[in-house]
């Protein structure tokens, strides 16, 4: 079973990432609104593995400043919406052997929505990019887009160690 447990405190995300039993990690995420998630929410999904997933490839997602970053989403095929796991990198979405374990492929296959994108001004994706100086209001903007769309559920995370969770 995967489970991925939020936690709000003191309006800063706190994030628990259990994978099958196996992998566990915390890692503290942007400071949000406190309305911008429930305390104590847990996104769990299909423990089956789904053997047919879909990508949709460069999507463009806005941020507040009109800026637009390149996002690719991996989910199930069929059934939804989805439970959306989110992950962002300087490193190149679209490279395989940058996405930290479990792979997005592998949390699609479990009933996720994974959200996948190239941070500001790197790859992809327009504007200029400051190391972590947009990362907070990008990171946000990024998680209310995803609430948004018709494959997503409303449950949101992030994941990645280091600059992927951010």
């Amino acid at each position: 079973m995967v489970i991925i447990k939020f936690v709000v405190e003191n309006v800063r995300l706190r994030c628990t990432f259990s994978y099958l039993g196996g992998l566990t990690s915390r890692v503290d995420q942007i400071r949000l609104p406190e309305s911008t998630f429930q305390a104590g929410l847990t996104l769990t999904a299909n423990s089956q593995t789904t053997r047919k997933i879909t990508v949709l490839h460069d999507l463009r997602c806005p941020m507040r400043d009109g800026i637009e970053l390149m996002t690719d989403v991996h989910m199930p095929v069929g059934g939804g919406p989805f439970p959306t796991v989110i992950t962002r990198t300087p490193y190149d979405r679209a490279n395989t052997m940058t996405f930290s374990l479990p792979s997005a492929i592998d949390l699609a296959q479990r009933g996720f929505a994974v959200v996948s994108q190239d941070v500001r001004g790197r790859f992809d994706s327009d504007g200029d990019w400051y190391p972590f100086r947009s990362e907070a209001d990008d990171g946000a903007d990024v998680l209310r887009w995803a609430a948004e769309q018709p494959w997503s559920d409303g449950n949101l995370g992030m994941i990645g160690a280091s600059y992927f969770g951010l």
